[in-house]
């Protein structure tokens, strides 16, 4: 919300090549909400989960944000009100926003609560201590004694894009991490397509950690005016990346387990869309299984589509080559024959005895 190269709250004076380059950047930004805005719109159907409201958020924080800054580096507004309330409750919703996206699908692959509680903590504490004392330093340097404002802004704005780059990263390493751990426990569960679906979700979350990287890299650089219509746009390049990821995975896990039971955290929060990364829950006996293995008694095997024990299935399976590959040798050919004809007996005397008592039944029925 500082401009390296003229004093905060002035209108700056932008070359003309550094003006189109902001224009282009700000004007995919807008493209980009107004695609995310369709999204919304046409997936979810329960509007009641954290994550369609941070995604709410964080788009609607980006289109503030990017009308704050288009208003400020064109000259559009004499004043500096105006811009001011848009850039400042945009940046909000827009960085708190994207976090909390990548929280609440966070449990899709983690489920250790007490992980998931120190994040949301994170960005709860993040929020509070990041926020509040940039909005004040940015009013404070807009204000007719700006002062000390000017001078502590320009820091305390490094600061909390250092930060803000960090919490993502730590979320994002997270994501990666037991992505790949999760995949391998239940790659039999989702079949061959897991190995590409994993493959892409790590690649997606180390695309946000390299946007993340090139903004923390203007930040330092010196070229705050590219900076902040740049950060808009990677934003929303974010968003789409995540969600699109999020449904191939959802479209995976439903078409795996179209009526098993899902584990969720989180209560109502974790009820998402039709087909939004919400509903994408794992297997309930994944987890199970985890808490089993620490207390070293059996896990429970999965079941498949008809409801019988995979394990049972394959027992089943085994004992039947077993006994062909048995019979197919010439000792189990005789054992096979002896086995033959002692069933025909069987069968023979068998008959005879229905037969007898068929004719007992006709011999009581004609004395009645």
């Amino acid at each position: 919300m500082a401009n390296a190269n003229s004093e905060y709250g002035k209108k700056p004076l932008i070359p003309f090549h550094i003006a189109t380059i902001i224009a282009s950047f700000i004007g995919i930004s807008f493209y980009n909400v107004i695609e995310l805005n369709v999204i919304i719109l046409n997936t979810f159907k329960n509007r009641r989960c954290l994550y369609f409201w941070s995604f709410i958020f964080a788009t609607w924080g980006i289109m503030l944000w990017s009308l704050g800054f288009l208003i400020k580096d064109f000259g559009l507004e004499s004043g500096t009100l105006l811009y001011s309330i848009f850039i400042a409750t945009g940046w909000c919703a827009m960085v708190t926003g994207q976090s909390c996206v990548l929280y609440s699908r966070l449990h899709i692959v983690l489920d250790n609560r007490t992980y998931l509680r120190l994040v949301l903590a994170m960005i709860i504490f993040n929020a509070i201590v990041l926020h509040v004392p940039t909005i004040v330093l940015g009013f404070g340097a807009q204000s007719n004694n700006p002062g000390i404002y000017l001078k502590v802004y320009p820091i305390y704005e490094k600061v909390h894009v250092t930060i803000f780059f960090f919490q993502e990263l730590v979320i994002s390493m997270l994501y990666i991490i037991y992505t790949a751990k999760h995949f391998g426990e239940v790659g039999t569960v989702l079949g061959k397509t897991t190995g590409n679906i994993k493959h892409h979700l790590i690649l997606i979350n180390a695309l946000v950690i390299a946007l993340d990287i090139t903004i923390l890299g203007l930040e330092y650089s010196g070229y705050y005016d590219v900076q902040t219509a740049y950060k808009g746009m990677v934003y929303s390049i974010k968003l789409k990346l995540e969600f699109r990821i999020l449904n191939d995975l959802a479209d995976i896990v439903k078409s795996r387990h179209p009526s098993s039971s899902y584990m969720h955290y989180g209560g109502s929060w974790a009820d998402g869309a039709a087909v939004g990364p919400t509903d994408i829950q794992l297997p309930v006996y994944m987890s199970d299984n985890r808490q089993r293995a620490a207390r070293g008694t059996q896990p429970v095997p999965p079941r498949n589509d008809d409801g019988d024990e995979e394990r049972g299935d394959k027992n089943v399976k085994q004992k039947k080559r077993r006994e062909e590959e048995f019979f197919a040798t010439k000792k189990g050919k005789k054992k096979g024959g002896r086995r033959e004809r002692r069933e025909d007996k069987n069968d023979i005397f068998k008959k005879k005895k229905d037969e007898e008592e068929r004719k007992k039944k006709q011999t009581n029925a004609t004395f009645i």
